[in-house]
């Protein structure tokens, strides 16, 4: 009876939350643009955080430093008078003020199968520092993978998060799994990054879920798009001695590199580079090979990876 009790009132709580997010949303429906943090800030509704650690990559409790935000902001963020650095979109490093009180790192088996596949990537040594890569997998995963190239090759993280998460109810709400896996890695990246020259090859953070649509349990629309024009030009690539760009994807095979290209938002900019003798290469990454773990991990969070 006492377990009853407290799921209906947990589903009252998620109704009147919802109610309250499409209220405050079209009370400002009329303005240019609506604040929607303000519409969730006084929300507290537990995180999900898959495969959530006590401790950071580490091994240390030193990623709760990085909790202030100025200092997670400070640390990720790159100077723009570096090469490649005026890309970085940061939006998604603002919002941990929301989170947080309830955050914690995020290391799951997901990003394990990714490094894992990325290491054999590397070791056929195709990826050198004159390479441009960019990371076009699920948030947590794109973080994990990026990561792996900073550490064994010393990139420098470029991340690409124009997004509030919008817990629980953004239609990309995948975004608060990328903010938990940079705070797993921030206490290792604070020693990292002073030892990264300035004239580091980029790596790109982006999240395959940005243009995640609303739906029925997620209804607030916190999709945006990669254009073109916000990733580098041929000429500069050129100018930073970059002559080859790689891009690591997320899937199972089922899409050729021509799909695919015709397909994600910025593609147009990948065939520019092809085009200007500009060297491009694809490698496809599954995260989740074995089905039945991810199924298992679906069922006991009732959240996507």
């Amino acid at each position: 009876m006492k377990e009853t009790i407290k799921i209906l009132v947990l589903l009252l709580e998620v109704f009147l939350f919802t109610v309250r997010c499409w209220a405050l949303v079209e009370l400002n429906s009329n303005s240019q643009e609506t604040n929607i943090s303000a519409v969730i800030a006084p929300y507290s509704a537990p995180l999900t955080i898959i495969g959530a650690q006590d401790k950071d990559s580490q091994g240390s409790k030193e990623w709760r430093i990085y909790l202030d935000v100025s200092k997670f902001i400070e640390l990720w963020s790159q100077e723009e008078y570096l090469p490649f650095g005026k890309y970085q979109q940061l939006k998604l490093l603002t919002t941990l003020e929301l989170y947080k009180d309830r955050i914690s790192p995020r290391y799951s088996q997901g990003e394990i199968n990714a490094v894992e596949a990325f290491r054999k990537i590397l070791k056929d040594g195709y990826i050198d520092r004159q390479t441009m890569v960019i990371v076009d997998m699920g948030g947590a995963h794109s973080v994990a993978v990026a990561m792996e190239l900073v550490k064994q090759l010393r990139f420098r993280p470029i991340i690409l998060a124009d997004v509030e998460p919008l817990w629980p109810m953004g239609s990309n709400v995948h975004a608060i799994q990328e903010l938990a896996t940079l705070l797993y890695f921030s206490a290792e990246f604070a020693k990292i990054k002073p030892t990264l020259t300035q004239d580091a090859p980029p790596v790109f953070i982006l999240d395959l879920h940005r243009g995640d649509r609303p739906s029925m349990h997620r209804s607030l629309d916190n999709t945006y798009v990669i254009e073109p024009e916000e990733l580098p030009t041929v000429e500069e690539l050129w100018a930073n001695d970059v002559h080859k760009v790689v891009i690591i994807r997320e899937g199972m095979g089922t899409k050729s590199n021509a799909g695919y290209l015709d397909n994600v938002d910025f593609g147009q900019r990948i065939k520019d580079y092809a085009v200007n003798e500009i060297e491009v290469k694809f490698f496809e990454i599954n995260p989740w090979p074995d089905l039945d773990i991810i199924l298992e991990e679906i069922r006991r969070l009732n959240v996507s990876p």
